[in-house]
Formats: C-alpha cells, structure tokens, sequence
C-alpha cells in the first residue's frame, strides 16, 4: 500500500483541479480562444500520447453546461512538453502546469498511481467539438474531486468546495454511483480521519439528494 500522502504537501498541488475561475471569462466565452482549443486538441490527438481528458472539459459531457478556464488533462508533462507549441511552466511529483499560447492546461501527471489508475480504468471516448477523445468516466471525475476536497477544506477555499460537492452531488445522483466504490481507490493515499470525513459529505449529499422524497 502506497504510504498516505502528506496533505499539507497537496494545498499548492490542488490547484491543478480548479475547474472554474472568478477572475476570467470561460475559455468558450473568450474571444480568438476556441480555435486555439482546436489546434491544440489537433496536435494532441496526432501525437500519440496517451492522455485523459478531465477537469470542466469532461463535466460537460454529462452533467451539462460548465464554464471552465482552462483544460484539465492526465497525461506525462514531459511527453506533452514534446508538442509543437506547448511550454511547461511548473511541476512537481503529482501535477504540472503547461501553456499552448494563451491556453492553460493543468496536468495530473500519469506517472502517479491514482491517476495511472483513472486513465487506464475510467475513460470513455467523447466528442470536443468534433474530436473524438478518452475522457474520465462519471466515476473518474467523482472520484478526483474527492481526493481534492480534503486540501480545499484545509485551506478555507468554500467557493471551490461547494463547486466540487455539487458537481459530486450531481454525478452521483445522475448516475447513482456508490459511497463505497468511490472511496475504496483512496484508501492508499488519503489518511482515515480524511476518508471517514469524505464518507460523511458522501451522506450528507445522499440525503440532500432524497430530501423531498415522498
């Protein structure tokens, strides 16, 4: 078993999750910004990298619209790096950051066991805007958003916190995935006073969801 990770360590790292910004327009809504999605998705799609489309992006495929100001990827950032036109900027262990001109892409780095598993396990091919793409499953999703929210508490940050539980709550109740199945791939790297809290949220959102239940 993977030892637990320090979560004081994740507070910086749990900013390659964020999928929604207060300061910038979503990156659909920018002006010149949707051709450069293309040419990225383009080049990423003819580079043979083997990668996960997560983050806002894959939100969308189910649970509809959701702004977003960048794209959330799991991937290697050094064979990203290898692109045409993508530069990385900052990494660490667990997370990268990397820029495609004006487009941020956040990267959960591929060499990390949990996300290993969410990229070999939970995708599904989907369309962005005519490209057919693996992107992480309903339970991928949940399950990232759920390693991220210990962090977040941590540091104070309820706007991102109530973000990640609704977007919990709508994919759980949308696709009725279980509590314990969520959790169990967590068990390596969150400590058990975190899992017994994220088991507790996962109630509280089963209850809000069955709350006007005849």
């Amino acid at each position: 078993m993977q030892a637990a990770i320090d979560i004081a360590d994740i507070i910086f790292k749990a900013h390659a999750f964020r999928f929604a910004g207060t300061d910038k327009p979503s990156l659909m809504a920018t002006a010149g910004i949707p051709d450069q999605i293309n040419e990225f998705l383009d080049r990423l799609s003819a580079s043979g990298l083997e990668f996960l489309v997560v983050g806002g992006i894959a939100l969308r495929q189910y649970i509809g619209s959701r702004n977003t100001e960048d794209i959330d990827l799991i991937a290697a950032p050094d064979a990203l790096g290898e692109i045409s036109g993508i530069v990385i900027e900052e990494s660490n262990p667990e997370f990268a950051r990397a820029r495609f001109g004006t487009l941020q892409v956040d990267i959960l780095r591929a060499e990390h066991s949990l996300f290993a598993y969410i990229l070999k396990q939970e995708s599904n091919v989907k369309d962005f805007a005519g490209h057919s793409l693996p992107c992480a499953t309903p339970r991928g999703l949940a399950i990232l958003k759920l390693f991220a929210l210990p962090s977040l508490y941590r540091q104070h940050d309820l706007t991102r916190v109530a973000i990640y539980e609704g977007d919990i709550a709508a994919l759980v109740g949308q696709f009725s995935l279980d509590d314990a199945d969520l959790l169990a791939p967590l068990e390596s790297y969150l400590i058990p006073s975190d899992l017994g809290e994220l088991r507790k949220i996962l109630s509280e959102i089963r209850a809000r969801l069955h709350r006007f239940d005849p």
